[in-house]
């Protein structure tokens, strides 16, 4: 993997859109409330997500393996507080 510029702009983007759903799992973990994240939202993004690490596999792309990964990772985290904390 060569890093140059696109690699410094493809790592950068990974990091904060991953990032981004830290603070709805921290939200989610504190108020323990989920109604009004939609289930579908988070599984599509999760299958979407697994799909590009396998992508990232078949071409050998370590950035958008682990993006996703983590994305994936972090989806199942919110899903999974979805249905813990369903009736809140």
């Amino acid at each position: 993997m060569n890093f140059g510029y696109d690699s410094l702009i493809g790592i950068s983007a990974a990091f904060l859109t991953t990032l981004s759903f830290v603070p709805q799992i921290v939200k989610a973990y504190r108020t323990k409330r989920m109604k009004d994240v939609s289930r579908y939202l988070m599984t599509f993004f999760t299958t979407g997500s697994i799909l590009w690490i396998i992508y990232g596999i078949v071409h050998n792309d370590l950035v958008i393996v682990g993006a996703n990964t983590t994305a994936a990772v972090f989806n199942l985290v919110l899903l999974y507080y979805s249905f813990v904390y369903a009736s809140s």
